[in-house]
């Protein structure tokens, strides 16, 4: 019997191992450690980029064609204030060009003679925030220099009129009628107001 419970006890602590002789259990296997993730790489944020204007998009940039067709006027924005014009003649050559202030937007009507010396600006529907006497409605240049302002009163005296109209020319914003145009002969721009007078503004001597 003594032999018995001898091999019982030599069969547990074989099974056990150490930890039965203290009368602990068995310490667990040491665990394996999960890799770590590391955490994500800072990404810096997108460098916002500075706005270049397109000037083609610009209210500011057009080209317009002289009654014969041959000699181009354009202009383009060069700044606050300014802009960059430029005439050729009909044989391409540069009659004339400079950086001053603006001759138009692209929403006026504009007309120039075709050896590029004079220009004609309308303003169709002038800034409403001003009376009518001190709406200026035309700019007539002498290549790129202004030759003289049309006020509203000048070009149409009844004052009554253009407060329920969109504009004082008539094919103009909705308004019926024939537009702003060159004459047939080029020397001049045609045009016809809303109180069905008409009016010429000449681009030649005459």
């Amino acid at each position: 019997m003594g032999l018995k419970r001898w091999l019982i006890g030599v069969s547990l602590f074989a099974l056990c191992g150490a930890g039965c002789k203290e009368g602990r259990p068995p310490p667990p296997p040491p665990s394996v450690p999960a890799d770590t993730p590391k955490p994500p790489e800072p990404v810096a944020p997108p460098r916002a980029e500075v706005p270049v204007e397109d000037p083609d998009e610009s209210p500011l940039a057009w080209t317009i064609y002289s009654a014969d067709g041959k000699s181009t006027l354009k202009q383009k924005p060069a700044g606050p204030g300014k802009c960059y014009a430029v005439c050729t003649g009909p044989d391409g050559n540069e009659v004339w060009s400079a950086t001053a202030e603006c001759l138009g937007q692209k929403s006026d009507r504009k007309f120039f003679a075709n050896d590029c010396v004079r220009t004609v600006v309308m303003m169709p529907a002038p800034d409403r925030a001003k009376q009518w006497r001190q709406a200026e409605v035309m700019r007539v240049y002498k290549r790129e220099k202004l030759d003289y302002r049309v006020m509203g009163v000048a070009a149409m005296p009844d004052e009554k009129l253009i407060k329920g109209s969109k504009s004082w020319l008539k094919g103009c914003y909705g308004v019926p009628g024939e537009p702003p145009r060159y004459s047939a002969d080029g020397a001049a721009v045609e045009y016809e107001r809303i109180d069905g007078k008409s009016g010429r503004v000449p681009l030649v001597r005459e």
